[in-house]
């Protein structure tokens, strides 16, 4: 069974690991939006330049694991450079 002080570590390492997340996103130019609810945890993000994109995870059983997946969305749908033509990798017709 854990120990209260077990319970209380496990707690602030979630919440630290939220807050460096929250940051990290918002140094990346996303908006974030925490929500909860009975059926779970969920969070959405926004570009700040760019109101129009936005990532919305699916319903978590943690605040952690809504985090965990709003970083990895946050990636994939990260704006790329647009590739200009001279900097193409495929041949020139």
């Amino acid at each position: 069974m854990p120990t209260l002080s077990s319970v209380e570590h496990a707690i602030s390492e979630d919440e630290a690991f939220i807050a460096a997340a929250k940051a990290e996103l918002r140094r990346l130019g996303w908006y974030v939006r925490y929500t909860e609810w009975p059926q779970g945890h969920q969070v959405v993000l926004h570009l700040r330049s760019d109101t129009s994109r936005h990532v919305v995870t699916e319903w978590h059983d943690s605040e952690a694991n809504a985090w965990r997946e709003a970083q990895r969305l946050a990636v994939e749908a990260a704006p790329r450079p647009r590739e200009e033509p001279w900097q193409s990798s495929a041949p020139m017709a």
